[in-house]
């Protein structure tokens, strides 16, 4: 067995190593062990030595090279991507297929609900994380029956206990080879202030129009109907619904002239 052990090692590497590796060699298989040779030529290959009850050994060799090279182009693919979903502007996570477990989260993720890119969330609850846990239950409802989801305004929670809006994409991906989703979330703060204060300005103007004396419209410049006060039915005794289906200065204007 040593001869032949010599041939082969002797045939492929270089004369410095030869004894090295036959040494190696010896010893693993005497271990009953299982372990993996690469060939000069690239070629990798699963050695496993068995003792048989009489003492004596069974040795297999299996080429495993197609295996290892796919393994490799996984783990550089997913390496790439995470490189990718690192530097990413937005929060992304992927939760696990049952929705119960984070298992990444990028630097931007990590920010936005723990003040901290490098602290993980990684495994954390993520029903404390809304605000709303049965909003939380009606979405992930929603995205098993559609595969996914666009869109979804939440409100959300940090660590701290501050909260803040935010928009979800939903979509199923492949995670190491396990089906999964990965969810983007853009923190949309600013765009609910300023939605807030063209409501609460609306709101005032709306008053200020039905605390006026005088009848009021308003008009684009295409003399499309923006707005009107109540008080400008009342001058001309019009039904509400009238002013309500009123689009333009003709509908208006035509209502008042058929008094």
């Amino acid at each position: 067995m040593g001869s032949v052990v010599r041939y082969l090692i002797e045939r492929d590497f270089p004369a410095e190593e030869v004894e090295q590796r036959i040494a190696t060699h010896l010893r693993q298989m005497v271990k009953a062990q299982r372990y993996e040779t690469r060939r000069p030529d690239g070629r990798i290959f699963e050695v496993n030595g068995q003792r048989r009850p009489d003492g004596g050994y069974v040795i297999t060799h299996t080429d495993i090279t197609e295996r290892r090279m796919a393994a490799k182009f996984v783990e550089e693919s997913h390496a790439r991507l995470n490189n990718i979903l690192d530097s990413a502007p937005a929060g992304i996570a992927i939760v696990s297929n049952d929705m119960d477990e984070r298992i990444y989260s990028n630097p931007r993720f990590n920010e936005m609900f723990s003040g901290d890119p490098e602290h993980s969330l990684i495994g954390g609850d993520i029903p404390d994380t809304f605000v709303d846990p049965v909003a939380l239950t009606d979405l992930q409802k929603l995205i098993v029956e559609k595969g996914y989801h666009h869109e979804a305004e939440l409100e959300r929670k940090r660590l701290d206990g501050s909260t803040f809006w935010c928009q979800h994409y939903w979509r199923p991906v492949s995670h190491w080879g396990e089906d999964a989703y990965m969810c983007w979330h853009l923190d949309i703060m600013e765009r609910k202030r300023v939605e807030q204060e063209a409501l609460e300005k609306t709101r005032i103007l709306e008053l200020t129009l039905e605390s006026m004396g005088q009848g009021l419209t308003m008009y684009d410049s295409e003399w499309n109907l923006v707005s009107y006060n109540q008080r400008y039915g009342e001058h001309f005794d019009l039904p509400k619904n009238v002013m309500d289906e009123a689009t333009n200065f003709d509908d208006v204007v035509g209502a008042t002239m058929l008094l």
